[in-house]
Parts: C-alpha cells; structure tokens; sequence
C-alpha cells in the first residue's frame, strides 16, 4: 500500500471541506502533484480521521528523516561541485562574492522547484514583505534611521582615534 504524504492529505482534506467531489479531488491531486491518486476510500479515511496538529507534525517528522541522507549526499555534492568553485571563480575576478553565492543557492532552488513555482514563491514573498515593511517600518521608520545614524557615529570614532596617533 502506497503511502502519501501530509500535504497531499491535508490537500485532500480541505479540498473534501469545501464540497468538491471526490472525482474531481482526484484529478486535481493527479495534476497538482504530479502522482497517480489515491482512490476514494483511501481519501474517505482522511478525512474521516482528519488531521491534528499532533498527527501533521509527526508525519512531517517523518518524511523529514526518512530524506535526510538523500540531502546530505545532496548538500555536499553541491557545496564541492557547485558553490566552492563559483566563490574561487568570483574571487579569481574581483566579483561580490556574497551576490555570487546568492545567486548561486537561488539558481539552486529555482533548478529543484522548478522556474514558474519558483517565480510564483519569490513573487509572494516580495509580495509580502512589501506589506510587513509597509506595516511596520513606517511607524517605526524615525526609530530606524536614529539607530543607523548612532551606528555610523560609533563606526566613525574609532577612525577618527587613529587619525590623531598618527
């Protein structure tokens, strides 16, 4: 018996709630996932039973262990064959390597998700922080910039120390 992860039954699950049909919930699992569904009476029992936070977290849990080799193995393959060459290559001339790096992870995820998720993920994201940044720096924006402006006066002392020994 296959088993199927927690986002596809929480998926299911909400789907159920809303009043979809159980054909129409099987398609959308097949083109949403990418996997042959579950049949009817297997997605009965999920919803049947439902999912608690109890439930969802140790399923998580699981998954997350059962591929922790996979990402290891991953992890360092990429971190030799990818990222060390592309910083001694930005170093080799004279590049940011920080914005390199970045760009490097970036393209990294982009490659594991897929361009249009991937587009759609940052799209959000930017999306979001706009509204938080919007929410919260505004009111606190004054208090910010004070604190930058101490920052870059501490930063400056010292200097100005040095220039005097001299």
């Amino acid at each position: 018996m296959r088993r199927y992860g927690v986002s596809i039954q929480s998926s299911v699950i909400e789907e159920r709630k809303q009043g979809k049909p159980w054909k129409d919930i099987r398609q959308e699992v097949k083109s949403k996932f990418g996997i042959e569904p579950p049949t009817i009476r297997a997605m009965q029992g999920w919803v049947q039973r439902g999912l608690d936070r109890t439930q969802i977290d140790r399923m998580l849990a699981e998954e997350a262990k059962a591929k922790l080799p996979q990402a290891a193995d991953f992890t360092q393959k990429f971190v030799s064959e990818v990222m060390l060459p592309a910083a001694w290559r930005s170093q080799a001339i004279g590049a940011d390597l920080e914005q390199t790096l970045w760009g490097v992870f970036l393209g990294a995820m982009e490659t594991a998700i897929g361009s249009d998720k991937f587009e759609r993920v940052l799209g959000e994201y930017m999306k979001q922080r706009a509204e938080v940044k919007a929410q919260v720096v505004g009111p606190f924006s004054s208090i910010l910039e004070k604190s930058r402006q101490e920052k870059t006066k501490e930063e400056v002392k010292p200097n100005e120390g040095q220039n005097n020994q001299t």
